[in-house]
């Protein structure tokens, strides 16, 4: 697994309200798995999955 912060947090410039860009990359896993994690998110978020 890999986990990759990027935009402004990563830059360094993040404000109070900025948000989090994060990119998580796993091997492996099965698609189902994704599927079922991100109703249990407890913020707002933005997920895209890629296979």
């Amino acid at each position: 697994m890999a986990v990759v912060v990027y935009g402004s947090h990563a830059r360094g410039t993040a404000t109070p309200g900025s948000d989090i860009d994060l990119l998580v990359v796993v091997r492996g896993l099965p698609r189902d798995w994704c599927k079922s994690a991100i109703p249990k998110l407890s913020a707002p978020s933005t997920i895209m999955v890629l296979a």
